[in-house]
């Protein structure tokens, strides 16, 4: 079947204008749609071939049950650097808001950003809805110094940033809301490496239980705290009890 009797298909139709819309379309998408015609393998490989051009990437499997059931799905930005990888980002998001679940988005890295500001700057703009950075991930996003100017920015862009400082603890931002959290105390700093990941872990985990924006930015900071007292990225106590022993859950 040639090219241009391919795109004469209700079925190819229907992917073209799904891939477009999105940007990405998945393998077992494309499978199912074309699963009642009678197509052989240089068939699939002209269809395939057909989006691709149509800029549209194809990514591997990406399990839309799995994601439905999860409230919030998580992308990590350091990550986001092969092409696949970022094809995936924007069809789990896509998956995501499909059955009306969020999507929160960690920048990660300072670098990261630099080497995919445009690309993160659109995809912070048009699919995420919770964004979590560092001072210096989130200046280098709206390429600022100035960390009030740079939160200003994000306010516009998210439904809520929660933007750690530090020592200095962190601001959680939801509309015209601000709501500036302190850092947990912690009697030595011995390894940061996990800070930001068990800060999002406590945010997102006082987010899907409904707890207020301030009680979740503590939960977050108590558990940072905990990781940065240590060396490793695994926690050495059990981030329940801790966090029910603050008196926060």
């Amino acid at each position: 079947m040639s090219v241009v009797e391919l795109q004469e298909l209700d079925e190819v139709k229907g992917l073209l204008a799904k891939g477009q819309q999105v940007g990405v379309l998945s393998y077992t998408e494309i499978t199912k749609a074309m699963s009642e015609l009678d197509l052989d393998e240089s068939d699939v490989e002209e269809l395939h071939g057909f989006l691709e051009k149509s800029e549209i990437e194809l990514v591997e499997d990406i399990d839309p049950a799995t994601i439905g059931a999860a409230q919030i799905t998580y992308l990590e930005g350091y990550l986001f650097d092969p092409p696949r990888a970022k094809a995936a980002f924007r069809k789990a998001a896509a998956v995501a808001h499909e059955a009306g679940r969020l999507v929160a988005l960690s920048l990660s890295d300072p670098f990261c950003v630099g080497r995919h500001r445009d690309e993160f700057r659109e995809l912070v703009a048009g699919q995420v809805d919770i964004l979590f950075a560092n001072e210096s991930e989130i200046c280098s996003l709206y390429e600022t110094e100035d960390f009030d100017m740079a939160l200003a920015a994000a306010r516009g862009h998210v439904k809520i940033a929660a933007l750690t400082r530090s020592a200095a603890g962190s601001v959680i931002i939801a509309n015209d809301q601000a709501h500036i959290v302190a850092a947990a105390p912690v009697a030595r700093v011995v390894d940061t490496t996990g800070a930001g990941d068990l800060y999002a872990a406590g945010v997102l985990f006082g987010l899907t239980r409904g707890l207020p924006l301030p009680t979740c930015g503590a939960v977050g900071s108590l558990c940072a705290a905990e990781i940065i007292s240590h060396v490793g990225a695994r926690p050495e106590a059990a981030l329940d009890k801790l966090v029910a022993s603050a008196g926060l859950v």
